[in-house]
């Protein structure tokens, strides 16, 4: 409300029409407002995590497009792209930097779930 208030003057609005933040009773509704919506974030949040921990505990993936590496069930290696993150992770341990595994992928034609077909970038 200070930083919204700083200039004497301003007009506000939201989808109920214009607000008065210079006055008392509506900056003590919108504070009530904001510690409402902060509970019921927190109320969301709880949930969200609840859930994704009983998934995760099921076995049962979380939407989202499929990882590299895992079929789109999301619960099958896909091989060719399960080797090479293997093949990925011995590199990186020998001290092979990430920069030269991707180039390599790139110059293999090697591409993530979500890349464009036909396009080809950097």
């Amino acid at each position: 409300m200070d930083a919204l208030t700083f200039e004497d003057g301003r007009v506000y609005a939201d989808a109920k029409g214009l607000k008065d933040l210079y006055n008392e009773d509506v900056e003590s509704m919108s504070l009530f407002g904001v510690v409402i919506s902060k509970a019921e974030v927190r109320k969301i949040r709880r949930r969200t995590r609840r859930s994704h921990r009983r998934r995760a505990e099921q076995g049962i993936p979380v939407g989202g497009t499929r990882p590299f590496g895992w079929e789109d069930d999301k619960r099958t290696l896909r091989p060719e792209e399960a080797e090479k993150l293997a093949q990925a992770a011995r590199d990186v341990i020998a001290g092979k930097s990430l920069h030269s595994i991707l180039v390599q992928w790139r110059d293999e034609g090697l591409r993530t779930a979500m890349a464009i077909p036909g396009l080809r970038g950097r």
